[in-house]
């Protein structure tokens, strides 16, 4: 009987209900189909290729996730050594900032202690009457103690620039006046070596260029010094002039050249690299850290311009900077007979004349002899003075002397002690209800610094080494009483103002370009003053400061600088606020008067 179940039974019955013929054929291709049939269900060698293929596929994925493993946990050890090293960097910026801040501590704090007593050796000695020799024992401490300075501030503007930490501070500058201040700094060194130093225009310049003046004279000044340090015989010309870029741009050029021994070839490659010295052993004998023309590169570089050199060894060198300027920029030609550099007026060490009776200060600072200098400077001006040697002491007397209604009006802060540092205890005074002035006197000169200061509570920051005239005017901006005083001694003063370099035919030209445009400046400030604008009159107040002294009107810059600081600190009434701009208002239209009279005179004396 058939097989119901077997598929080849059931196709060869289905094919039995065809045709004969149909039949026949259906039954040929079974058999044939018969004969195929076992090898084509028979699937086992594909199978088994199959599972091997499976297996195969497997192994290469148990292999490829083992490899995958390895290089994760490879780069897991890798990311993990990249942040140990990120870290390490990171404390070695630390140790190095703290090395830093340290190592400029320790520096100017006994610079303090140098200059200070210098000085005061100087202005209380019977200098007279001393001998030539003691008064040039005097000039070497110090110039050397300056040398020392500058030193340390090389490497500290240095670093700041590696660790882009550095800023500028660009504002509207009279570039003329900037080189000529330069230029009569080494008027004396130039002559003393026979070596001829001129200033020359080549074409005409701007009135004005926007850049640092701070970091100007620090790039020309390392340059005219360099010039005249290696040359012996000769001249050393800076040379000026204005160059075209865009229609919309251009460049102030400064060149300083000399005829000195130049620079070997060699050495010339490098001469821009830190460190670096431009002489070999015929220069043995120079000192220096090597970090000047170096620093000179990036502070021009900072401000959008560029440095170049070319030298020839036994020739000469010329070192040309350019500082970008507007194109619409006013310019003017200087004539030859105004390019006279004249030696300046000996520097006087003497105190400005401030009162400080009844005033009474409190000085905070972990040395000694900062302590006494700075007691007998404020003694000597009629201070009552008391001193601590450490922020708990400072904190704790202060406090007692503000509860016994007797608070000083005045605290000088070291920030950098031992135990409770500057910063705490300034936070402390302040928490505790000291309103009077705190000024931070610090070593610390790094990035960052002065705004750490300021966030503590101090009124104002001031760096050793500590330069008297900068300390009284500190005062006298920061104690409103001591300005009232003044305020009222000034209504006596007479209204002639006069400046004090007008009697210097090398001032003159630009003089007359500074009193034509100090009318403008003079009607913005009192626009501003009206209008309420303190953004304005701070911006104001702050160039009039900055030029008043340039061009010999110290009045006019005491004043500006108490406005300064009155608007910016915000600690004076606004009653005080007017009566100060007033003043300074008053001021420069004295000034102004005094200029037209003067050339009036002039002109009628020449008719």
């Amino acid at each position: 009987m058939p097989n119901q179940n077997n598929p080849n039974e059931q196709f060869r019955l289905a094919c039995v209900d065809g045709t004969s013929d149909n039949r026949r054929s259906s039954i040929g291709e079974a058999g044939a189909l018969d004969r195929m049939m076992p090898e084509l269900w028979d699937l086992s060698p594909l199978g088994d290729a199959l599972e091997e293929r499976i297996e195969h596929l497997h192994d290469l994925l148990r292999e490829r996730t083992g490899a995958l493993s390895k290089e994760c946990a490879i780069r897991q050890d890798l990311e993990r050594q990249l942040r140990e090293s990120h870290a390490m960097a990171d404390q070695a910026i630390c140790d190095k900032n703290t090395f830093l801040a340290t190592m400029s501590h320790d520096i100017r704090a006994p610079l303090t202690a140098i200059l200070g007593y210098s000085e005061l050796l100087y202005r209380l000695g019977d200098i007279h009457n001393a001998p030539s020799e003691r008064i040039e024992m005097l000039s070497a401490i110090k110039r050397n103690s300056s040398q020392l300075l500058e030193l340390i501030t090389d490497l500290l503007d240095f670093t700041q620039f590696k660790s882009d930490q550095f800023e500028l501070a660009p504002i509207e500058t009279d570039p003329l006046l900037l080189v000529f201040e330069v230029a009569a700094d080494f008027l004396t060194t130039a002559n003393s070596k026979g070596v001829k130093l001129n200033v020359e225009c080549t074409t005409p310049i701007p009135h004005q260029i926007l850049t640092d003046p701070k970091r100007f004279r620090q790039i020309l000044t390392n340059l005219v010094m360099n010039a005249i340090k290696f040359t012996n015989e000769g001249d050393v010309i800076i040379r000026l002039a204005s160059r075209e870029l865009t229609s919309a741009s251009a460049c102030f050029v400064v060149i300083v050249e000399d005829t000195g021994i130049g620079i070997p070839a060699d050495r010339q490659s490098v001469i821009f690299e830190p460190f670096t010295h431009g002489h070999n052993e015929q220069t043995s004998h120079q000192t220096g850290t090597g970090l000047g023309l170096s620093i000179c590169r990036q502070l021009v570089e900072s401000s959008g311009g560029t440095i170049v050199m070319a030298s020839e060894e036994g020739v000469g060198s010329k070192f040309t900077f350019t500082v970008p300027i507007t194109s619409n920029a006013p310019v003017w030609q200087p004539k030859a007979h105004e390019l006279t550099i004249r030696e300046p007026v000996a520097l006087k060490w003497d105190t400005p004349d401030v009162n400080l009776t009844d005033f009474r200060i409190m000085i905070v600072d972990d040395t000694t002899d900062t302590r006494d200098l700075l007691k007998l400077i404020f003694s000597e001006a009629g201070a009552d003075v008391t001193t601590a040697s450490n922020g708990l002491d400072g904190v704790a007397m202060t406090l007692d002397a503000m509860r016994d209604k007797r608070p000083f009006d005045f605290v000088l802060m070291d920030m950098r002690m031992p135990g409770m540092s500057g910063h705490v205890a300034t936070s402390r005074l302040r928490d505790e209800g000291f309103q009077n002035p705190i000024v931070a006197l610090t070593a610390n000169v790094q990035a960052g610094d002065e705004q750490a200061c300021l966030d503590a509570g101090c009124s104002t920051y001031l760096t050793k080494p500590i330069e008297t005239s900068k300390l009284f005017e500190t005062i006298e901006q920061l104690l409103p009483e001591l300005m009232e005083h003044k305020s009222h001694d000034n209504e006596n003063r007479p209204t002639a103002l006069i400046s004090e370099k007008s009697t210097d035919p090398r001032f003159l030209p630009l003089l007359e370009n500074y009193m034509a445009r100090l009318p403008n400046l003079l009607e913005e400030l009192r626009t501003a003053q009206r209008d309420g604008n303190t953004d304005s009159m701070l911006d104001i107040v702050h160039r009039l400061c900055g030029t008043a002294v340039n061009y010999g009107y110290p009045l006019i810059t005491e004043a500006a600088a108490q406005c300064q600081t009155a608007i910016h600190t915000n600690n004076f009434p606004e009653k005080q606020l007017n009566k100060t701009l007033n003043w300074l208002t008053s001021l420069v239209d004295s000034a102004l008067e005094s200029y037209r009279n003067e050339n009036d005179e002039h002109a009628k004396h020449n008719a």
